[in-house]
């Protein structure tokens, strides 16, 4: 019975890092587009006054 429980338990805790990797991922996914897309608007700013 308490094999079980501890296997849930580790399943649950593998499940939530999985989880957590994949935010993790996506937000520096996202952070990387965002900032690239300033850049580019920057860039762009900067062209235009040149």
């Amino acid at each position: 019975m308490a094999k079980l429980g501890t296997k849930t338990y580790q399943n649950r805790v593998t499940t939530g890092f999985t989880r957590l990797k994949i935010d993790l991922i996506c937000r520096d996914l996202s952070m990387f587009c965002v900032s690239m897309l300033l850049l580019a608007n920057i860039y762009r700013d900067i062209e235009c006054k040149i």
